[in-house]
């Protein structure tokens, strides 16, 4: 017949073991999923970047095709203006002094849309700095959340168990035996 207290501790011995395995694996599988989450928000953030790539870039060809029509426009009115004036018997410093009011308004207009163009880059900058804010922080939350195995507190555990099971064995032992 097996000896009760060596069955205890070899229980105590494999339920340590079978817990050790389970953490074991736990861990494994936490770590897989950290790694999809972290892979998740690596391919978002390159969809976010180039989406922004893209709206920056169709800014920038508004901008551009935007100064571009006001200054075909403004060649269009000071044509326009001078042909008149010349009809007219207009000429001299009123004709100059009219084409550079021409040529500072579109000046102007290409200026502010410079201006608008070169705040909305930096919002672009400050969007794709968001995104890779938030691209680290998922990855950083899925890392942490992470709980490494307790081989240790399994250890100690199985131990006290064990110690449990002989203090307890010695104690129901008849005194003469």
């Amino acid at each position: 017949m097996c000896d009760p207290v060596s069955i205890g501790l070899s229980l105590t011995a494999a339920q340590g073991a079978a817990s050790a395995y389970a953490q074991g694996r736990s861990f494994s599988a936490q770590k897989k999923a950290a790694s999809s989450i972290a892979t998740a928000a690596e391919e978002s953030a390159i969809r976010q970047y180039g989406a922004l790539q893209e709206r920056q870039e169709q800014e920038n060809a508004k901008a551009a095709q935007s100064i571009q029509e006001v200054a075909t426009q403004v060649r269009k009115v000071a044509a326009t203006a001078t042909v008149q004036a010349g009809e007219s018997g207009v000429g001299g410093n009123t004709v100059a002094a009219l084409h550079d009011d021409f040529e500072r308004s579109a000046l102007n207009y290409e200026s502010a849309v410079t201006r608008n163009k070169a705040m909305l880059d930096e919002q672009f900058k400050r969007d794709a700095e968001g995104v890779q804010l938030n691209q680290q922080s998922q990855i950083n939350d899925a890392y942490s959340r992470i709980q490494p195995p307790n081989y240790l507190g399994i250890l100690i555990g199985s131990a006290a168990d064990a110690l449990k099971i002989k203090t307890d064995a010695d104690r129901l032992k008849p005194e003469n035996a």
